[in-house]
């Protein structure tokens, strides 16, 4: 059986993705079966300030130290359900032994799967500005496109001062709501919740175009052979 690490960045995030890697693989297994799970959770603020001045062989550093130690317990792969921590992606595979999934290839697939043509991407100002999903995206031929420069500002404010403090407000919800609809009148035809929080907030069913939850596609992957 599976023994899947994780290594949580927010709580929030960590704690959608390990529900429903226990939910998704209980429908597989039956009963109360369930695959097991380990989770490690470094100190956020280290992370965040390196994240902050872009030092990602930092943070690379930080992650391979958490996956050491999920190493020492046997995991059989890791996650790492954040979506900024994947500009050091490459690092961080190449600094342990076992399979780390990479969530932009996650998303690619889907992409791919769903015959996507033109994508919005939300996240952290980081995510945004420095195009993480530029190379997977556009190497598919799937375009993309992001919100306005204020918008981008709501959105990492929203996520860093509510989201991932467990707070989902309606008036929050629906500007995340509205910068999505000027994707689907720009011709967008997904909305990439390209920050593990944003599922809080947006779902399938309130949502003007499909979403691709990054959260729930990564726990999922985790569970394919």
């Amino acid at each position: 059986m599976e023994k899947i690490g994780i290594i949580g960045i927010t709580s929030e995030g960590a704690s959608l993705c390990y529900k429903t890697i226990i939910a998704e693989s209980t429908k597989t297994l039956g009963g109360f079966n369930n695959v097991e799970v380990v989770l490690v959770q470094p100190n956020f603020n280290n992370i965040l300030e390196a994240q902050k001045t872009k030092d990602w062989n930092k943070v690379a550093t930080i992650i391979i130290d958490s996956g050491k130690q999920l190493e020492k317990l046997g995991v059989t792969k890791i996650v790492i359900p954040a979506n900024s921590i994947h500009f050091a992606i490459k690092k961080i595979q190449a600094g342990l032994d076992i399979p780390v999934i990479n969530i932009l290839d996650v998303v690619k697939d889907v992409c791919i799967k769903e015959n996507y043509k033109k994508a919005l991407i939300l996240g952290v100002g980081i995510t945004m500005s420095d195009n993480l999903y530029k190379a997977v995206l556009e190497s598919n031929h799937v375009t993309y496109t992001l919100p306005n420069e204020d918008d981008c500002n709501a959105l990492d404010r929203i996520i860093y001062e509510e989201l991932v403090k467990g707070i989902v407000s309606p008036e929050s919800t629906r500007k995340i709501l509205n910068i999505i609809q000027k994707g689907k009148d720009n011709l967008c035809d997904v909305a990439i919740l390209a920050c593990t929080e944003l599922p809080m907030a947006i779902k399938s069913t309130n949502s003007p175009v499909p979403t691709i939850d990054t959260t729930r596609e990564l726990a999922l992957a985790s569970l394919l052979n």
